[in-house]
């Protein structure tokens, strides 16, 4: 069972399962996959779909340098 459907089953704020957007769902279903070697890793869950927000904000940053 995806992690969407389970929510709705068992949430006591429909509402917010309603508005979270799929690529979360997608996210946290890849990290909770239960199978190790089928589970996203730290580097790939980095580069998930889920985080391209941060990443362009994060390209729009510049750091200063040392």
């Amino acid at each position: 069972m995806k992690l969407r459907d389970w929510c709705q089953l068992h949430s006591k704020r429909p509402s917010f399962i309603r508005e979270a957007p799929d690529v979360l769902f997608d996210f946290l279903d890849k990290c909770l996959t239960v199978n190790p070697r089928l589970r996203i890793s730290a580097e790939e869950a980095l580069q998930h779909e889920f985080f391209t927000p941060c990443h362009d904000l994060l390209s729009e940053m510049s750091l200063p340098s040392l």
